[in-house]
């Protein structure tokens, strides 16, 4: 009897992680791929973005 529940209990499915300990949200390799990408792009645009609006902005308070 004791053999069996160590048996079952060894069998059991292990539980799943929580979703934001793996990478089971973003979907196939493919879309991790493409969601890295997108990411990147979206920082490199911040980056390049920020000293063009710094411009404008000390172009604007001068201005005033």
């Amino acid at each position: 009897m004791l053999v069996i529940v160590l048996a079952q209990a060894s069998v059991a499915e292990p539980e799943p992680p929580p979703v934001w300990e793996s990478w089971r949200w973003l979907g196939t390799a493919d879309e991790r791929v493409l969601w890295a990408t997108l990411a990147a792009a979206a920082l490199l645009a911040a980056w390049g973005g920020w000293p063009a609006c710094r411009a404008l902005w000390l172009a604007w308070r001068r201005k005033s």
